[in-house]
């Protein structure tokens, strides 16, 4: 008889259960399991009303901390209403003497910087509103509509735009956004669209795009993502008018953040890929408080949203604040851990990779995997939302070549922490992800 039945027990359990640490979480990456292709991660040059801000535009380390450390790919730039701010009623041609590209300034010369150095960057303009003088309350702010006698001069209007950007400062538009939130009306610069409004103006924009023969792709309708608004702009598009758009595009994410497969779904029946373009909210630290989430689940927005929404852009509104804030990456030029979470997406996933479908496991820990066959690399991104540490094994299939993998790490007491080489053996990796962390495996194929 033993001494312990008790103890004895336990050890059964134990060995039965397989318990006496935590059970590893299988990980399959299947790399014939491919997905939308990525055209790029990036943030918004905003806050030109900041001293500080301003200042840190015009400086090179800061151009390049964002291209080379971050890895943002795309930059998104409001399109200044002022730049035509003189009434010109000839819509026939574009009158580029009638505009003040300046006004783009400071951030067209952060652009430019990084453009030199990176000339795959991606830049996106959305309008906050038209000139005063094509809106009904003749104001660039409070709201109001485009009047239909002027919409021909707005289309005229965001060609110049992107013609004139490109022979002003050498950098080409990718694509513009034909307006920013139609919803609302704001005390800042906003214009309101109904959903037949927004269609007539993508027509004449489209229209103007190919008399003047602006390469531009043009996004719409860049709303909030409420479920049934921004659908109602979908649905007011005909199939002629969705073959006249890039793509879709939609701000912050859906509640709950599962109906993400709608919006995907959506542009998927419009016969266009969904971008995500702006998004904030998170508190500054990692963790955050109980009322605002912090850095983590900003990690966790850029997931759900690469792989539920399966978009194929997703851009952050500010890159910096003068303090730390719900609104930045960054408090002026110092990385906050916001920043940190966002660079184990931007820096590891560049344009052109193809995301891998990752069957889903355990709720707390979220995969997803990047194949960019002309680079040869393949980037994991692992997120233990849980409380405690989670053993992985991760499978590769499919993947001949991947055997060494950079490991990065983020977490409440980690930032951008490189811990070395993970080596996969006969196929698969074994790590630890700690409780409430974000790492990142960066490898090169042979």
């Amino acid at each position: 008889m033993p001494r312990n039945p008790g103890a004895l027990l336990a050890t059964l359990l134990c060995l039965l259960l397989s318990a006496c640490g935590p059970r590893e979480e299988p990980i399959t990456v299947d790399l014939s399991a491919r997905r939308q292709t990525i055209q790029g991660l990036g943030v918004t040059a905003t806050g030109t009303w900041i001293p500080e801000v301003v200042a840190l535009y015009g400086q090179d380390p800061f151009a390049r901390a964002i291209r080379e450390d971050l890895g943002a790919s795309i930059i998104r730039l409001a399109l200044p209403p002022e730049i035509q701010p003189v009434e010109h009623l000839d819509p026939s041609t574009l009158a580029l003497d009638s505009f003040d590209f300046t006004t783009f300034e400071p951030p067209a010369a952060f652009i430019r910087s990084i453009h030199a150095s990176d000339p795959s960057l991606k830049v996106i303009l959305s309008v906050w509103s038209p000139p005063a003088w094509m809106k009904t309350n003749a104001s660039t702010k409070n709201g109001g509509r485009l009047r239909p006698d002027r919409r021909e001069h707005f289309a005229r209007f965001c060609a110049a735009a992107c013609l004139g950007f490109e022979r002003d400062y050498g950098v080409p538009v990718f694509a513009l956004s034909i307006q920013n939130e139609p919803f609302f009306s704001e005390t800042y610069d906003s214009c309101l669209y109904s959903p037949e409004e927004m269609r007539d103006t993508i027509r004449a924009v489209a229209d103007a795009f190919a008399k003047f023969r602006v390469p531009t792709r043009l996004m719409a309708p860049e709303d909030h993502a409420d479920i049934p608004r921004w659908f109602t702009y979908i649905d007011a598009l005909a199939p002629t008018d969705a073959q006249r758009l890039f793509a879709l595009n939609v701000h912050n994410e859906p509640s709950p953040a599962r109906a993400w497969p709608r919006f995907h779904a959506a542009a998927r029946k419009a016969g266009l890929p969904l971008w995500m373009t702006e998004t904030s909210g998170e508190d500054p630290t990692w963790l955050g408080t109980p009322h605002k989430p912090g850095a983590l689940d900003l990690a966790r927005k850029i997931h759900d949203a690469l792989v539920h929404g399966q978009c194929e852009a997703w851009v952050y509104w500010a890159i910096t604040d003068p303090a730390p804030s719900e609104f930045a990456l960054m408090a002026l030029d110092t990385p906050t851990p916001k920043y940190h979470a966002a660079r184990h997406y931007f820096r590891f996933i560049r344009p052109g990779a193809v995301r891998i479908d990752i069957p889903p496991g355990r709720p707390s820990i979220l995969v997803s995997a990047f194949h960019h066959e002309a680079n040869r690399t393949l980037t994991i991104v692992a997120l233990n939302t849980g409380a405690a540490d989670e053993p992985v094994t991760v499978t590769l299939t499919n993947a001949p070549g991947f055997h060494e993998f950079e490991t990065t790490r983020s977490s409440e007491t980690q930032q951008d922490a490189r811990l070395g080489t993970v080596h996969a053996a006969s196929g698969s990796l074994r790590i630890t992800l700690p409780a409430r962390s974000v790492t990142t495996l960066f490898g090169h194929g042979k």
